[in-house]
């Protein structure tokens, strides 16, 4: 899987990667950074990895500046002890 090109925004450098993408039932929903050759060489090659399945490009700049990507987010939260469903 090829990285994004870009290393640095206006805060300094970036960890960007398209690694961090969830996989759904007929859809692969992939992180874009604005980096229109990169985000469709990602999308090209997880189009072959998933054969039959949609892939969602969904801009992911905001994510990763909070410390995570969409396959980050998608993860679920156990619930607390004692607590009901």
């Amino acid at each position: 899987m090829p990285a994004p090109s870009i290393l640095q925004d206006d805060e300094g450098w970036v960890d960007y990667s398209y690694i961090n993408h969830y996989v759904a039932n007929d859809v692969v929903v992939l992180c874009a950074f604005d980096d229109p050759d990169a985000d469709a060489r990602a999308a090209d090659i997880l189009a072959e990895a998933y054969p039959g399945r949609t892939i969602e490009l969904v801009e992911a700049r905001d994510i990763f500046a909070f410390g995570g990507g969409i396959h980050c987010i998608t993860q679920q939260q156990p619930q607390r002890p004692g607590k009901p469903d």
